[in-house]
């Protein structure tokens, strides 16, 4: 089960970067889980804007200071670190510099607000959301141009759901946009007040289709014409891997999988002549059990009460060990740490999630605009 070993970008090339920044400001490119790395810098919000007060007769202070989206006159260096950290050192970072998180990385919940932008941006035919029920960004580093999205809550399904869905949900937001044809697919069942339900709150119950495997989509959508609407589907993942299978379960053929299952929606639209936004992501990772430290640390002895999760509690729990975080909706966790367990990763436990890594808390983003031939 364990992946093979990578080339993660190395310490020299951020020391590289961060000494360059003692010189000039430097527009940064590349994976930006790199710049978790920085200390005693800024980052510059507005390049363009930067750069005519520069030409001012005013002086500033003498900062370290970056950016990530430079304009065309920008005047200075840019510097890239194509490759992604090691995990290991990302989970420390997490921990340690969890504020700054929010600030370099695309946020899990300013999706909706991202999937927008580009909507408005690209007036595609087709926004599609796949929101896939556990994936680590760490687990498809191979994919081409896929970002790392950092869950800013509890890694755990009732949470990221949502916290994707947004607030307003973006069904809204592209209802808004003319995008009134909207079709749900789900692997869970979307009547009550359950997940489900609240991640299509605002479908019409006629329009969310409960469907048992990846065929099942693409025979309805066979079925059904949308010249401009909004496809969001709930896609099985690898949560029920790691949580409950009978041997080592086969990760990568459920990854590539996946991945295939994307690309076949994606393909179905272009061949009927539609342009495609189209965005793939997931509620949380996982940590697999092969990345657990062999010295971890088992605190559950600490607290009193049934212990479910190794990875979280709720409640606000102030320790050195664990992230207390409060969500929009006013519910305090407690995060791990990810060498620390609140009880021992059971035999038939392949992954656990909930905590605080880079495996858990870093998931894929893949969002690109696809246009079919010869339309403009």
């Amino acid at each position: 089960m364990m992946a093979p070993q990578r080339a993660y970008s190395s310490d020299l090339k951020r020391r590289k970067f961060a000494q360059l920044l003692n010189f000039y400001p430097i527009e940064f490119k590349g994976n930006p889980l790199n710049l978790l790395f920085l200390e005693d810098t800024t980052l510059i919000a507005d390049p363009k804007k930067y750069i005519q007060l520069l030409n001012s007769p005013n002086l500033y202070d003498d900062t370290r200071e970056f950016c990530l989206t430079a304009t065309r006159d920008w005047c200075f260096r840019s510097y890239s670190i194509s490759q992604s950290p090691d995990p290991t050192q990302i989970s420390e970072k997490l921990f340690t510099n969890y504020t700054d998180a929010h600030q370099f990385l695309i946020t899990q919940s300013n999706l909706a607000s991202l999937i927008e932008e580009r909507a408005l941006k690209n007036k595609p035919d087709i926004v599609l959301l796949v929101v896939v029920d556990g994936l680590s960004f760490y687990d498809v580093l191979e994919w081409d141009q896929v970002e790392p999205c950092f869950v800013d809550g509890p890694s755990i399904t009732e949470f990221g759901y949502i916290n994707v869905r947004g607030d307003p949900p973006i069904s809204n937001r592209l209802f808004k946009m003319g995008y009134v044809t909207q079709q749900g697919y789900t692997y869970y069942n979307p009547d009550g007040d359950n997940l489900s339900y609240h991640f299509f709150d605002r479908f019409s119950s006629n329009r969310i289709e409960k469907v048992a495997e990846f065929s099942d989509i693409l025979s309805h959508l066979a079925s059904i014409k949308i010249r401009k609407g909004y496809i969001q589907i709930a896609a099985a993942g690898l949560d029920n891997l790691c949580h409950h299978h009978p041997g080592r379960p086969p990760i990568k053929a459920y990854i590539d999988q996946i991945k295939d299952f994307f690309q076949q929606i994606i393909h179905h639209f272009i061949e009927k002549g539609r342009s495609v936004l189209a965005c793939l992501t997931s509620d949380h990772g996982i940590l697999w059990k092969d990345y657990v430290p062999k010295d971890c640390k088992i605190v559950g002895s600490q607290f009193s009460g049934e212990i479910g999760s190794p990875r979280y509690l709720i409640g606000s729990l102030n320790r050195h060990f664990s992230k207390a975080l409060i969500t929009a909706d006013g519910k305090a966790y407690s995060l791990l740490k990810f060498d620390y367990m609140i009880r021992q990763v059971r035999s038939n436990e392949w992954g656990v999630h909930g905590g605080l890594s880079a495996w858990e808390s870093i998931v894929p983003l893949l969002l690109k605009y696809y246009s079919p031939r010869g339309k403009k």
